[in-house]
């Protein structure tokens, strides 16, 4: 295992042990939330600057990206079923913090049932992104603004492959593809 980077304060090495644990037993769960989502949420929610960001960052690797990304998906429906912003708030870190890694494309797919969730709770959904993203990099930071800025048809579940549905627990959005 390569050696953890400082992450500085609030976010720690043993936030990355976490993922790299996650990630090495195929961390997916199946129900919404997972069991280990808390967890998770605790942690992306620990980024709070630019800095911590890049630290954060830097002890990614594609495998733990894909499940900060699984993670972000799950927060969507997860939100619009309790009835709580911050938890896109936390999906919306983690997909920035998986962009580092991963295809943008993917988060794409992603940030387009964050920013539903955002509209079904009756939040200001470019407001949300724009505050997120400020704790980012400013190469990121600015991808994740430019999403709010396409044309509503070019961000929507619809184009992205996703419907708003339910399962066992309620809420949930729901692959096309």
């Amino acid at each position: 295992m390569r050696e953890l980077p400082n992450l500085g304060k609030g976010v720690t090495s043993e936030t990355m042990e976490t993922l790299s644990h996650l990630a090495e037993t195929g961390y997916a769960p199946r129900r919404v939330p997972g069991e280990r989502d808390q967890e998770i949420g605790e942690l992306v929610g620990q980024v709070r600057t630019a800095e911590q960001f890049s630290r954060f960052a830097e002890g990614l690797n594609l495998a733990t990206a894909r499940i900060l990304l699984a993670f972000a998906a799950r927060t969507a429906s997860y939100a619009v079923r309790i009835q709580d912003p911050a938890w896109i708030r936390h999906g919306l870190m983690a997909a920035q913090l998986a962009l580092t890694q991963e295809d943008a494309r993917e988060i794409l797919v992603i940030y387009s049932i964050l920013y539903r969730g955002l509209e079904l709770l009756g939040a200001d959904p470019v407001a949300t992104f724009v505050e997120v993203a400020g704790w980012a990099t400013s190469d990121i930071r600015d991808f994740t603004i430019k999403f709010t800025q396409r044309d509503p048809q070019d961000k929507s579940i619809a184009a992205m492959g996703y419907v708003e549905g339910s399962d066992e627990d309620g809420f949930d959005f729901v692959r096309t593809w």
